[in-house]
């Protein structure tokens, strides 16, 4: 099952993230809006990495049923 293995990355960036952010309910909103203060300091096009993002989202989930 290929979601399993992606969760369990999320699951080690979060766990990494909640020891910078604190253990917060909002850790996951938290990290998306530095993501975005990121991509915007790198010059990364944010709609476009979100879109790419979306797309593989979706491919993986179909390859995982």
């Amino acid at each position: 099952m290929i979601t399993k293995g992606l969760v369990k990355r999320a699951d080690v960036a979060m766990k990494a993230y909640k020891k910078i952010a604190g253990t917060d309910e909002s850790n996951l909103r938290d990290l998306l809006t530095d993501l975005f203060h990121w991509a915007d300091a790198h010059g990364e096009d944010l709609g476009r990495v979100l879109q790419a993002a979306r797309k593989n989202y979706e491919y993986e989930r179909a390859k995982d049923s």
